[in-house]
């Protein structure tokens, strides 16, 4: 997140960002498009991706969110402008490869470590044209404002409590 805020020149984003009845790893803004970033650690971890359903089981009509997002034309649930998997470098030529295989070519892959510098391995291509979501800019603010919040009572808690 610190890379995309500060490097990438991303002004909004937030974790764990709820939207669809799914939940999102990161989402961010930049220039008014929404980014979508799924962080995945294995190979099974990433393929399991691949079988989320948007909206909870107890609607009949759930769909694949990948699918929507393939074909966010003719969706009318949210789509982002861009979506991303963050992936560990051992990972990184399987992903893009399973993403060209099937459909997938225009998301994108970054490769992270903890403690390396972020590398953009392939940049994803719009797959939506809509104009930014105001509903799910209001949900990023709200995650983001709330995660600082939760950061700021947990710090000033330490330093009473020290």
């Amino acid at each position: 997140m610190e890379d995309l805020r500060y490097e990438k020149k991303h002004y909004i984003l937030a974790s764990e960002v709820k939207y669809n009845r799914c939940l999102s790893d990161i989402l961010s803004i930049r220039n008014n498009l929404i980014h979508e970033i799924e962080v995945k650690i294995s190979k099974a971890d990433f393929i399991k991706d691949f079988s989320k359903k948007l909206g909870s089981k107890r609607y009949r009509n759930q769909e694949n969110k990948h699918s929507v997002y393939t074909k966010s034309a003719s969706s009318k649930k949210f789509v982002p402008h861009y979506f991303w998997f963050a992936v560990p470098e051992n990972l990184a030529e399987y992903a893009e490869g399973y993403c060209l295989a099937n459909g997938y070519e225009k998301y994108g892959i970054i490769i992270w470590a903890p403690g390396k510098p972020i590398r953009y391995h392939k940049n994803p291509r719009k797959l939506t044209s809509v104009a930014l979501n105001k509903r799910v800019e209001d949900k990023i603010i709200k995650r983001a404002t709330s995660e600082l919040v939760s950061i700021k009572r947990d710090y000033m808690k330490a330093l009473l409590d020290a």
